[in-house]
């Protein structure tokens, strides 16, 4: 009864499980108590009665996390900087079956973020989960799982690390150790850090603002993170039906290391391949009709100096910059031959005959170099000290963002008070 109890996405440890077909959410937790099973509330802020989570009914060993952000948006809170947002007809957001009320009406659970289907890379912008496991097998997955050493990321790969006095995200720090207590997060981000808050029992208690910190320190070589993006193309507001564009290329590095490679891929079917230390192969589709954005991207980890150079080679195209060009800025190469051909084959008009060149510009193949952030725009320590208890269950969380306007969430850490 999804309807009433909210939806439930259950994972089981083993292969080969059969569906459950449980109706109550009671009758679900029965079953799955004998097994190595979890089931995750997923979209949780809608209005409960109405496919929200009703958190009376809340098994916290069943349900160790949920779904703090998914397709869906933002399940956090009513007054949080995002909200669900997604699906119009659930929305919208509503008090009573939010993250923070859960942890409000004093529920033990972590945050993940989830995409809601089929759990392949290509849906970017869609929510991931980040797990803090002693290393990549099914049995140290499962135990940080069930630990809640887990946070929510909303597309990009944000590393997050948060502790309260050496306490894991995810800790129920023992009684007689609340005294004294600090926070410290270890962040790095994928673009630059813009700020990160941390909130104690549903209210920002500090915030710690990254921006102004390293745009004016000079740094002369090191690594830096820099965002190439692929995409735009014909457009269906001015009636074309073909908006595909198949890009085939290549990055090289010169003067300089790939360190790395992190995709921004909206659907699936993309792919690329690190060749050595300098450059990397790519294959992929963007399209206008993609439901959530027509962009495809790929996030380059670089070490190298102001004059490392990049040879970026797309459907023959061929484009050169250096770190320099865009230490503070961000370059746009846009291509309109698609437009001639497409004005040519769909409206028998030829590009002389137009007067307005904004359907060129418009409906041109694009791509953007971002700017390069250095190390010390996207990787921070900060520590919180002298944080308060209030008398009771207190709990607190890390919510940061990125400039654009990327989060990451941590499941909480909770602390008894006096």
């Amino acid at each position: 009864n999804r309807t009433r109890w909210g939806d439930h996405n259950v994972i089981y440890f083993d292969e080969n499980n059969s569906l459950d077909a449980s109706w109550e959410l009671k009758e679900l937790y029965n079953n799955l108590r004998g097994k190595k099973a979890i089931a995750i509330p997923h979209h949780v802020g809608y209005k409960a009665g109405n496919r929200g989570k009703d958190w009376s009914l809340f098994d916290q060993e069943i349900s160790p996390i949920a779904e703090i952000y998914s397709v869906h948006g933002s399940s956090e809170g009513v007054d949080a900087p995002i909200r669900l947002w997604s699906n119009q007809d659930m929305s919208p957001i509503t008090s009573g079956g939010t993250y923070v009320d859960a942890l409000n009406a004093g529920c033990i659970v972590g945050a993940i973020g989830s995409n809601d289907y089929d759990g392949l890379p290509g849906s970017w912008g869609t929510g991931l989960a980040g797990i803090l496991a002693e290393d990549l097998t099914r049995e140290a997955v499962w135990e940080a799982i069930k630990a809640r050493r887990t946070y929510a990321v909303t597309g990009d790969k944000i590393k997050l690390f948060f502790s309260v006095n050496g306490y894991p995200m995810g800790s129920v720090i023992p009684p007689g150790k609340e005294n004294k207590l600090e926070a410290k997060v270890d962040i790095e981000c994928s673009q630059g850090l813009d700020r990160i808050e941390l909130i104690h029992n549903g209210v920002v208690l500090e915030t710690y603002c990254h921006r102004g910190t390293w745009e004016n320190k000079a740094q002369n070589k090191g690594i830096c993170k820099i965002l190439t993006e692929f995409g735009w193309g014909l457009s269906s507001d001015y009636g074309f039906t073909d908006s595909e564009i198949q890009w085939n290329g290549r990055i090289e590095i010169i003067n300089g290391k790939l360190l790395g490679v992190e995709p921004r891929f909206v659907n699936i079917g993309q792919w690329f391949k690190l060749n050595g230390e300098n450059s990397c192969s790519f294959k992929m589709i963007s399209n206008r009709k993609t439901l959530l954005r027509a962009i495809q991207g790929l996030i380059l980890e670089v070490e190298g100096t102001k004059d490392t150079s990049f040879k970026l080679e797309a459907n023959g195209r061929k484009i050169f910059f250096t770190i320099k060009e865009i230490e503070k800025a961000t370059k746009l190469f846009h291509y309109d031959d698609n437009v001639t051909r497409g004005f040519k084959k769909y409206f028998n008009v030829a590009k002389t005959e137009l007067k307005n060149p904004d359907a060129f510009f418009h409906n041109a193949e694009k791509i953007k170099i971002g700017q390069a952030y250095p190390g010390n725009a996207y990787m921070k320590e900060v520590v919180f000290k002298n944080l308060p208890v209030n008398k009771g269950r207190n709990y607190y969380y890390i919510r940061a963002s990125q400039i654009d306007g990327q989060m990451a969430w941590s499941s909480p850490i909770w602390v008894n008070g006096k």
